[in-house]
């Protein structure tokens, strides 16, 4: 018969936090990269009196960096939305 540890670490458990951890920081990556794509392709400086060619380059690479920002701040945030939630639920039952 085995007594039950309470300090006794389940794999399952640590293994659940460490894709956690790794989808949340993909999530900070996808944001941070998106963010830098945008400056540095020159979104946060716009061009004078541009040619109707340059705008359309521009709302192109305007989109991409908001959509991996858009990707990672909603990886990060559904990684905390489920494990608060777990975390809830866990107290609950």
């Amino acid at each position: 018969m085995e007594i039950h540890n309470v300090h006794k670490k389940s794999s399952t458990h640590s293994t659940w936090r460490d894709f956690c951890w790794a989808v949340f920081l993909a999530g900070g990556v996808f944001f941070v990269s998106g963010f830098v794509y945008g400056v540095l392709s020159g979104v946060a400086v716009p061009l004078q009196d541009p040619t109707p060619a340059e705008r359309a380059f521009e709302k192109f690479h305007v989109q991409i960096s908001q959509w991996m920002m858009m990707a990672g701040a909603c990886l990060s945030a559904g990684v905390v939305c489920v494990t608060f939630g777990k975390a809830i639920i866990r107290q609950l039952f």
